[in-house]
């Protein structure tokens, strides 16, 4: 079965970096015959918002063909959806409204203003790749998306138990590990 591997991250308005290079090299080490490549483009945060190892790095050119080109904001409807799995979990797995937004697993899903946080993005991201014919699939990330990560794959399995996600970290110095044995390869 052909998975979906996801690398490369950026933001658009900060653009890619030496992070969204080495997480696209790895991919095309890692991918196998049938897998197929999906490059995530954040256009909702500012450059601000990214995360400090992001925000230190210039931009660079890259100019990557993936089999899918994914923006943050094309996945609002997802990541309803993706809440809306969460509401319905039993009593005791399900997202609670607490303090004036939507938590699951000690996870935060909305902001106070209502906004999907990245963690309900990426479920919503994981419903579409489902809806895209996907049963399986690796994100490769930078690894100080490690905690948000964790939250990931732990809602993933409460509301899309069809869907086996792996995922893969790294550094800039070529070393990369899986996020659930944490050993080097």
């Amino acid at each position: 079965m052909a998975r979906i591997l996801e690398a490369g991250h950026y933001y658009l308005a900060k653009g890619p970096t030496q992070w969204s290079l080495m997480g696209w090299k790895l991919m095309h080490g890692l991918r196998r015959n049938g897998d197929a490549s999906l490059l995530f483009v954040d256009d909702i945060h500012s450059a601000a918002e990214a995360p400090k190892p992001e925000r230190e790095l210039p931009a660079i050119t890259f100019a990557p063909i993936a089999d899918f080109r994914i923006q943050e904001s094309w996945l609002v409807d997802e990541s309803w959806r993706a809440l809306d799995r969460l509401k319905r979990l039993s009593r005791t797995k399900r997202a609670r409204w607490s303090r004036g937004a939507w938590y699951c697993s000690g996870a935060r899903l909305t902001t106070v203003s209502g906004a999907p946080t990245c963690v309900l993005y990426d479920l919503g991201l994981t419903i579409y790749k489902l809806n895209q014919g996907f049963r399986s699939g690796i994100n490769i990330l930078p690894e100080f998306w490690e905690p948000q990560q964790r939250r990931v794959v732990r809602l993933i399995t409460k509301a899309v138990p069809e869907f086996s996600l792996e995922v893969v970290l790294y550094d800039l110095n070529s070393r990369f590990w899986n996020l659930d044995d944490g050993q080097e390869q």
